[in-house]
């Protein structure tokens, strides 16, 4: 295996040398299709100017038009090949050939980062962006609008690429990108014209944590993940295998705002050397390299470039901001232990769990068949998440005035009263059904008031829920769905992980709710993986609502339980 829970490419990869996606990719000759004028020109110099040529009678095809099904293609225009539709080519930059429809004024250094891309328009130009970044590169190839998962697969076995950046486009696949990530380091970044916020970015960004690969949102992040898996290239290391003991050194002006950033992102102090002090400098890179993996140089251009360290080195200017707290950030990103990649361990109450199933009405038959899918009311899926040790709001039935106090009694008020589903569908009333609404809630802050509201309720339904008052805000929403081909997901708030959800998933989940509304997060991320172990153990859908807070809790909920037949 790879990363915990994820399948590592093995010898059915390692056999595909024989498709077309492996044939194109290696091909050093190419027959050009329907092309305009100017893309033709540019597809020429590109192969001069780096490798590989133009041949009628070449098997590899690129262009426009309709590619032909029974070659390897790259689909430059509407229709897809075996890259594309929209693919602007590749550059194998290992071998040297650049059947390349987009600007390649130089060509990139060579190394270990590989790079798959949507659409030419996507992104800014990415061969003049890899130059100015001095990013060394093995591959790379542009899928257009396809899906990114065959040519993930390829290079998750290609001997010369170490780390892989793929940014995604509209053709990606949360499916397909989890048989396919975890065997080598990797960041996604997801664009507004690809998979987006949308439900298929939310599913790919789950798929991105099971397989413990970084999902940004940021070029910069992205690029930045990039310069890390070059230089782990470098060192022969495997970046993100263990923490990166980095040392920042600043040359020259700009010392205090790079200190500011470094210990924004837990850094240790940067070294501080002049310029124009060349036997300081020496000292100071042979003081970094003692105690560190990656030094990050911090001064101008043109006097980093001509500075070499004894360890990898990463080179940033400190006026521009954004690329270097983007960098820090990366460097800063601890590994994660055996324990981050297990579920919480969480252990249910057999006997709570077995009164409720008992507590459950018969099974339902229609035409000779059951029905698996049973309704779970807002009681009884709270009943189940409780016997999880998940914290519910309190509640209970309440059929006289008498027991409505004593439940309130034991709550404590301020109360909510909500009209049950089942008590409105046992309603004999015809009027009362008519004014009532299920689950409509009456707020009671007052005894009086309790007792007021009680008797107008129970006069029109047989019973009442006393729920436990939670304050309105902050709250979000959890669900727990089936996905096809991904299983059990876990959706909160924009985001979402797989089931069994993770410790390190379950705060990655947590976190940014805690920010937004200033609590600790530690609650939450119990919370979170009690209700993943229900989900888990039981098949239930479930859709709650959940008070957030330092002591957060189940407020409303609702779900679906599939009964085992026979049962």
């Amino acid at each position: 295996m790879g990363k915990e829970g994820v399948p590592r490419a093995g010898k059915a990869i390692l056999t595909q040398v024989s498709t077309d996606l492996a044939k194109l990719l290696r091909a050093r000759s190419f027959c050009p299709g329907a092309l305009t004028a100017p893309l033709l020109a540019r597809l020429t110099a590109n192969l001069q100017a780096v490798g590989g040529t133009l041949d009628p009678a070449a098997l590899a095809f690129i262009g426009e038009g309709t590619p032909p099904a029974d070659r390897p293609s790259i689909g430059a225009g509407d229709e897809a090949g075996t890259l594309g539709p929209r693919s602007f080519g590749f550059l194998n930059n290992v071998d040297g050939t650049a059947p390349l429809l987009a600007p390649l004024s130089e060509r990139p250094r060579l190394g270990g980062v590989a790079l798959v891309v949507p659409r030419r328009d996507a992104l800014p130009e990415v061969v003049p962006l890899l130059c100015r970044r001095r990013l060394g590169i093995s591959w790379l190839i542009s899928v257009g609008d396809g899906d990114p998962a065959d040519v993930i697969r390829f290079l998750s076995v290609d001997p010369a690429t170490t780390g892989i950046l793929v940014a995604l486009g509209r053709g990606a696949r949360a499916a397909t990108l989890h048989e396919v990530l975890g065997s080598k380091q990797a960041a996604l970044l997801e664009l507004q014209t690809g998979a987006g916020p949308g439900r298929e970015g939310t599913l790919c960004r789950a798929v991105a944590r099971r397989a413990g690969v970084a999902a940004v949102s940021g070029l910069e992040e992205w690029l930045a993940h990039g310069a890390l898996f070059d230089a782990a290239a470098k060192s022969g290391a495997s970046a993100g295998s263990k923490r990166t003991r980095a040392q920042v050194v600043v040359i020259g002006a700009g010392g205090d705002f790079v200190a500011a950033e470094a210990q924004r992102a837990r850094l240790g102090t940067p070294l501080r050397v002049e310029s124009d002090d060349p036997g300081g400098l020496a000292a100071t890179l042979a003081q970094a390299a003692l105690d560190a993996d990656l030094v990050i140089l911090c001064g101008d251009p043109e006097t980093t470039a001509e500075v070499t360290a004894p360890r990898p080195t990463l080179r940033v200017d400190p006026s521009q901001p954004e690329r270097l707290s983007a960098l820090f950030r990366a460097v800063a990103e601890r590994p994660l232990v055996p324990a981050d990649r297990k579920p919480m361990p969480v252990k249910a109450d057999a006997d709570k769990v077995a009164s409720l199933m008992a507590d459950l009405p018969p099974p339902l038959y229609v035409g000779g068949s059951m029905v698996v899918d049973e309704a779970l009311s807002d009681h009884d899926a709270k009943r189940l998440l409780r016997s999880f040790g998940a914290r519910v709001s309190r509640q209970a039935p309440a059929n006289t005035i008498t027991a409505v106090v004593r439940v309130a009694a034991q709550i404590g008020l301020p109360v909510v009263l909500v009209v049950p589903e089942s008590a409105l569908r046992a309603a004999i009333d015809s009027a009362g059904k008519e004014e009532l609404l299920a689950d409509e809630e009456h707020v009671c802050p007052t005894q009086p008031d309790l007792k007021r509201q009680a008797t107008l309720l129970l006069s029109r339904v047989p019973h009442i829920l006393v729920r436990e008052k939670f304050p309105d805000q902050p709250r979000v929403r959890l669900t727990v769905t089936q996905e096809r081909s991904l299983g059990g997901l876990m959706r909160l708030g924009g985001e979402a992980a797989m089931l069994p959800v993770q410790r390190c998933e379950a705060r990655e989940l947590a976190e940014p709710l805690a920010t937004q509304h200033d609590f600790d997060d530690r609650k939450l991320v119990e919370l979170i993986g009690q209700i993943s172990a229900c989900a888990s153990e039981h098949p239930v859908t479930l859709d709650l609502e959940l008070h957030l807070g330092d002591q957060p809790a189940v407020v409303r909920a609702s779900g679906v339980l599939k009964r085992q037949k026979g049962k």
